[in-house]
């Protein structure tokens, strides 16, 4: 039986051991999280000729998001993955539209950006010519070509050719870029790749990944059946809290239930269509001229220098690029597209037709499983 004076030492001495406990071992808080970077970039823009479009030099800010991994991988220190969206999309796009050092909206499901970072890669996301926080000029300037010489420039810098603006300390040189599109993105990607403004531009990219995107050879029906049925209007009509300032050339999707019916089928959330519609941008008027005019010269092979690993992925019920149907076997249009890149050998040549999916691949039920199938062949390339 304990006496009083002996359970009064034993209570003290427990509670000098749990102070000295606490003491000793506080509890650990996590790491910090690294965090990203939003930044401007000014390039000078040469004058060029646009599919018979006279495009006059000039000074742009193109506006950029760069993001250290979250993750160390010794063979991807080094390695960046420039992110180019799509039409009335901006740099969001790419990180479940927010800043991704916010959550996103479902982030796990749909961001590329976390994704890629988990896996130990730097990201490089920008806003487009016209789009975003990217400068906006007369939106008849706002073509291909200049938009292709904007990434010609960036790979240049991102590889320490150019000289770095001095407020861009944070930013690493790099060893290896991979170039990454989405639709409208991927096609400048591609233009790049068979109409370089410098041969020097070709052997920047270490690798090219284009989503929502393929060729479509000549044979093949117009792909394009939705694109008389989208219905456009000027962003500042749509959207005009965020818009008002912008001139009637710089369109936008007009209502959620148009967007949903261009860009999603299959298996995705029904509320994400207008999820991504309330959030989206706008396209220049000059894109879509470009675009009318070079149609013709897409299906141009890659210049023979081009050489680095290539994939193609796209949903197999995209419309605006397969007309609802990117075929399977013998005319799988993203098998076929492999005749458009002549100098990349056979197995480093990747097409990825996503069952059950639209042409917004990256916010349809089958996003995750594409992240992690286009992120292991990049490990198979050694990237």
């Amino acid at each position: 039986m304990h006496t009083p004076r002996l359970l009064s030492r034993c209570l003290f001495v427990a509670f000098l051991l749990s102070f000295v406990s606490g003491a000793v071992l506080p509890a650990r808080s996590p790491a910090a999280r690294p965090e990203c970077h939003d930044f401007d970039w000014t390039l000078h823009i040469s004058a060029s000729n646009d599919f018979g479009f006279a495009v006059p030099a000039a000074t742009y800010n193109i506006s950029a998001t760069y993001c250290p991994p979250l993750k160390a991988v010794a063979n991807r220190s080094q390695t960046v993955q420039l992110l180019i969206h799509g039409a009335t999309g901006n740099k969001l796009y790419w990180s479940a539209l927010a800043s991704p050092d916010e959550q996103g909206y479902q982030t796990y499901n749909y961001s590329w950006t976390e994704f890629a970072r988990l896996e130990g890669y730097h990201t490089l996301a920008i806003d487009r010519l016209g789009c975003g926080n990217s400068s906006h000029p007369d939106p008849a300037l706002v073509r291909t070509t200049p938009e292709v010489e904007i990434v010609a420039q960036l790979l240049e810098i991102l590889h320490s050719k150019s000289p770095r603006q001095a407020s861009h300390s944070f930013l690493p040189s790099f060893s290896s870029v991979i170039l990454t599109g989405f639709s409208f993105g991927s096609l400048v990607i591609d233009v790049l790749l068979n109409k370089p403004p410098s041969p020097s531009s070709i052997p920047l990219i270490n690798a090219t990944i284009l989503t929502g995107y393929s060729h479509i050879p000549n044979s093949h029906p117009n792909p394009n059946v939705t694109i008389s049925t989208q219905q456009f209007l000027p962003g500042s009509q749509v959207f005009p809290v965020r818009f008002k300032s912008l001139d009637p050339g710089y369109k936008t999707i007009a209502t959620a239930t148009n967007y949903a019916h261009s860009f999603f089928a299959g298996a995705y959330d029904p509320i994400v269509p207008n999820v991504i519609w309330s959030s989206e941008d706008v396209q220049a008027s000059g894109e879509v001229n470009s675009l009318a005019a070079g149609a013709s010269s897409f299906n141009i092979s890659s210049v023979a220098t081009y050489r680095a690993p290539t994939a193609i992925v796209a949903g197999e019920f995209d419309e605006p690029l397969c007309g609802g149907n990117c075929g399977s076997g013998d005319t799988d249009l993203l098998a076929m597209s492999k005749r458009y890149y002549p100098g990349v050998e056979e197995e480093e040549y990747f097409s990825l037709r996503v069952p059950n999916t639209g042409h917004m691949l990256h916010y349809h039920e089958s996003a995750r499983g594409t992240m992690e199938a286009v992120h292991d062949w990049l490990a198979r390339m050694g990237f």
